[in-house]
């Protein structure tokens, strides 16, 4: 698999297809290790990672142990340095916490056609909390399965694409289901909280407003003499 296809394929498990077309159209290097310095770091402050500094810290333990978040962040060349698309949560556990020079990257050349493109994919990148990512990805890798049957299977191997690429492809459609999930339980909880019913307060002398009691039929009085009924 040759370069450019590696990084295609990391991205789509982030982003969707249609905003990867640029990624197709450039000439990628890589992984190689990117100094830090000469990434173009003036619009740093408005990085989401520049305000989840846990996040950033948590990303540095998991990267320090070997565990997770090791993979090669996606950068372009640029007029004054080379621009981060993604992978900024990475860059910055390993240059702001881990204090590393250098970071593992893939390096685009882009057709200067398509560098506002490639810009401007990190604002359509898939977001959800780490539950609900784990969730949708089962989901999507179970819609993936069951699309694999009959003429799935060839069609899937004549786009040349794997299991795991159809489960990235599903996963927009499964976070989704995930999030119209939690509105549900959200809305039947409201519902049934609703329903249940609600006691008037009452300070004991006198009836609670609004009830109505003439519907209510009264026993008979029955008179008792010399300690028996009569009716």
């Amino acid at each position: 698999m040759d370069t450019g296809s590696r990084v295609y394929r990391q991205m789509l498990k982030s982003f969707p297809p249609d905003a990867l077309a640029w990624v197709k159209k450039s000439t990628w290097t890589g992984p190689v290790e990117l100094p830090f310095s000469a990434i173009d770091t003036d619009d740093i402050k408005s990085w989401s990672a520049s305000k989840q500094p846990a996040l950033v810290r948590k990303f540095a333990k998991k990267i320090a142990a070997g565990k997770a978040h090791t993979k090669p962040s996606i950068a372009i060349k640029g007029p004054d340095g080379y621009r981060l698309i993604d992978g900024h949560h990475r860059a910055l556990a390993r240059a702001t916490v881990l204090k590393q020079d250098s970071i593992p990257a893939y390096v685009g050349d882009v057709p200067p056609s398509l560098v506002p493109q490639a810009l401007e994919t990190h604002s359509k990148q898939f977001t959800s909390t780490s539950a609900d990512d784990d969730n949708a990805r089962k989901l999507a890798g179970a819609l993936a399965l069951k699309s694999l049957s009959g003429t799935g299977i060839a069609k899937a191997a004549g786009l040349g694409l794997s299991l795991e690429d159809l489960a990235t492809l599903y996963f927009p459609l499964a976070e989704h289901f995930i999030s119209l999930q939690a509105q549900l339980t959200s809305l039947r909880s409201a519902v049934k909280k609703s329903r249940q019913p609600q006691q008037p307060e009452n300070d004991g002398t006198s009836r609670w407003e609004g009830w109505d009691l003439s519907h209510v039929r009264r026993p008979p009085v029955i008179p008792y003499v010399n300690g028996r009924a009569h009716a």
